[in-house]
């Protein structure tokens, strides 16, 4: 058989995409989210540093090591229209109306929100990673920011 076609038992790889995300504590009110794309095409990684507890955007840079076509580049700037906005409801509104369409761009802008939107999910661990408040305390104020938010924390299930 051909090693260029597929069989049922041994299908043609024709596409690997990985994506890395990762929460830092800078220190006990901010932290860094980092977010890289790598494929065959595109390498991409995002950092956003965001002030806590108010969750405002106070940096972000986007390294392009590989991409598919020069015009990739011209992204960068449009990013500082993070800066400042708060992560909150309607935030992927807000990104969609500058980093989606023609002069976007759909990886970048999948990376922001499913990255940025992480420093709420963690928010509530940096007092307990800066020795500031015990793993319960923060375990419980986590459980309050994510209520309702999915079926793991759904208040209509009971455990």
């Amino acid at each position: 058989m051909d090693r260029l076609t597929p069989s049922p038992d041994k299908p043609l790889a024709i596409f690997h995409r990985r994506l890395d995300f990762r929460v830092f504590g800078l220190d006990q009110d901010r932290m860094r989210v980092t977010a890289e794309l790598d494929d065959l095409m595109h390498h991409f990684i995002l950092t956003v540093d965001v002030r806590a507890p108010e969750m405002v955007i106070t940096a972000v840079t986007l390294e392009i090591p590989r991409y598919p076509n020069r015009r990739c580049l011209l992204i960068r700037p449009v990013l500082d229209r993070l800066l400042g906005l708060k992560i909150e409801r309607g935030f992927t509104e807000q990104v969609k109306a500058f980093l989606h369409g023609p002069r976007g761009c759909t990886n970048v802008f999948n990376l922001v929100i499913a990255a940025v939107p992480l420093a709420v999910n963690t928010r509530d661990t940096l007092p307990y990673f800066f020795g500031e408040q015990d793993f319960r305390e923060s375990r419980d104020k986590m459980k309050a920011v994510m209520k309702d938010q999915c079926i793991a924390w759904s208040g209509e299930i009971e455990d």
